[in-house]
């Protein structure tokens, strides 16, 4: 049996609460309810940071200290567990790609796979890599691509996601994703993808989707290996599934994780998948009507198992 855990933004930051679209941001209650969620996954083999792991500051060395905290939690409460984690447009901010990947261990160049199990692999996508925050030097193709997409595809009501805290990835990377799902699918390899920014529409916000999500949805839905998508970033979090080939076997589920940083006082949010649960049931996607009596919602229910992420969550819908 192979269980995975999933955390998305905790986005810590030694910083007052803050009011967001009204919602809470509890910076300092982040450090704990790190800790909580990673004790809730400790049968995991494996646990998934989905990017903005701190807040970033103007002051680097304040930073330094708040990173190395988070790092810390990661390290002594999930010492079994491989930690994977992916890149978001909070961390690299003021500690630029470098500091960040070496100690996170990310490897070059920001995306990259995991066998996770016999016949799964995971996929991690650096949806940074195109965008306005990425870190790359001026004249870099990557930085030299972003301005490109950015002039080419203007902020509008019919591309509410272009704004400067979204990203996407490059003609390369989307190149090596469909090489790394051709040979999953030749092969009979399962993959879960994850990224910061979800690419689904009703998965997350429009405001929170990816720059070049139609292109990334498009190469995705080719390959019916792929079995999942997780991604951070959209605080509230939500989830859509779509059905290839007209087979509901061949169903692709889009989940976005609530942010950690938003959770309520007595809960932290986090998602578990048991892989082979998910092989033999299949995954439910269900959004309840009422909250449970500690206050939290379980929200995504994988194969029999219910977990419980956050207060709320869009309706999910089935294409």
């Amino acid at each position: 049996m192979t269980k995975i855990g999933f955390i998305a933004d905790c986005q810590y930051g030694d910083l007052d609460d803050q009011h967001q679209e009204g919602r809470v941001q509890r910076f300092r209650d982040v450090p704990d309810k790190l800790k909580r969620a990673l004790e809730a996954l400790s049968d995991c083999d494996f646990v998934v940071h989905l990017g903005d792991i701190i807040q970033s500051h103007t002051s680097k060395e304040v930073t330094e200290d708040e990173f190395n905290l988070i790092c810390s939690i990661f390290e002594e409460h999930a010492p079994h567990m491989e930690c994977v984690h992916v890149l978001g447009n909070h961390c690299i901010q003021t500690l630029g790609r470098e500091t960040v990947m070496e100690r996170l261990r990310i490897p070059e160049p920001g995306y990259y796979t995991r066998d996770i199990a016999a016949n799964w692999k995971l996929v991690v996508l650096d949806t940074t890599e195109m965008s306005g925050h990425s870190q790359f030097p001026d004249d870099s193709d990557q930085v030299l691509e972003a301005n490109a997409y950015w002039e080419e595809h203007p902020l509008s009501p019919f591309d509410a996601h272009m704004v400067s805290w979204n990203g996407g990835i490059t003609a390369r990377q989307r190149e090596w994703l469909e090489n790394e799902l051709e040979c999953a699918q030749s092969s009979g390899t399962c993959v879960i993808i994850v990224a910061h920014h979800q690419v689904c529409p009703g998965a997350a916000r429009m405001t929170h989707l990816a720059w070049n999500h139609g292109e990334i949805l498009e190469t995705i839905t080719k390959y019916t290996a792929v079995k999942l998508f997780l991604a951070g970033h959209d605080h509230i979090g939500g989830g859509n599934a779509l059905c290839l080939r007209e087979k509901a076997r061949n169903m692709q589920y889009f989940v976005t994780v609530p942010a950690i940083l938003e959770a309520p006082e007595d809960s932290n949010a986090h998602v578990a998948i048991d892989l082979d649960m998910f092989h033999e049931q299949g995954c439910t996607i269900q959004k309840p009507s009422s909250a449970d009596d500690d206050g939290t919602m379980p929200i995504i229910l994988f194969g029999a198992r219910c977990h419980h992420i956050m207060e709320h969550l869009g309706d999910f819908s089935t294409s």
